[in-house]
């Protein structure tokens, strides 16, 4: 139904792509081990890259999308 699942990548392997340029933001799922949430890899206008999250311990592993379940019917 969704072909093949998306894997966790370790922090320690690779890091998602942030292209040249002044200021940049990717969304992607991370996890810390025990929770999942939504996070931000960004560079700010002082060309510093880093993560923006909330609500779960030091980032671990990150993956760039998730399988979502198709969206319901309209009845």
């Amino acid at each position: 139904m969704y072909g093949a699942l998306p894997k966790w990548i370790s922090v320690q392997d690779d890091l998602p792509e942030v292209p040249d340029g002044e200021m940049f933001s990717k969304g992607v799922y991370v996890t810390d081990g025990m929770e999942i949430t939504k996070a931000c890899i960004m560079r700010a206008y002082d060309g510093v890259t880093g993560w923006t999250y909330a609500g779960i311990g030091k980032i671990t592993h990150w993956c760039e999308k998730i399988p979502l379940p198709q969206p319901p019917k309209e009845e």
